[in-house]
């Protein structure tokens, strides 16, 4: 949201802000993945979203993103900035959803 409102009003240059994804549940949902245990609670389809989200929900992501800003603060051109930031707020809204319909699937087996 700080992102966004630092776009909309020109002020990104101000904008000091740090996207640490790499500090997501990458390593349990992987430790999972390797001891099978996800393939005992989850669809095949569940489990390649769960692949897709730790891929940009990464230390890769977080510096491809984090790259963005850098360079969008120095070439500042306002559409450009806003198209990143309706990017990246979709695909967080889209894996938010997936993930919180992941979570019902497994409580409904528990």
């Amino acid at each position: 949201m700080k992102y966004r409102n630092a776009v909309n009003s020109e002020t990104l240059n101000r904008y000091f802000g740090y996207f640490d994804f790499s500090k997501f549940v990458t390593v349990t949902a992987n430790n999972m993945f390797i001891e099978g245990l996800l393939y005992e609670y989850l669809s095949h389809e569940q489990i390649e979203t769960l692949q897709q989200i730790t891929s940009y929900i990464s230390s890769g992501g977080e510096t491809y993103i984090n790259d963005q800003i850098k360079f969008n603060k120095k070439a500042f051109i306002k559409e450009t900035a806003i198209g990143d930031v309706d990017y990246h707020e979709g695909k967080l809204k889209d894996y938010k959803k997936s993930l919180n319909d992941i979570m019902i699937s497994l409580k409904s087996r528990i």
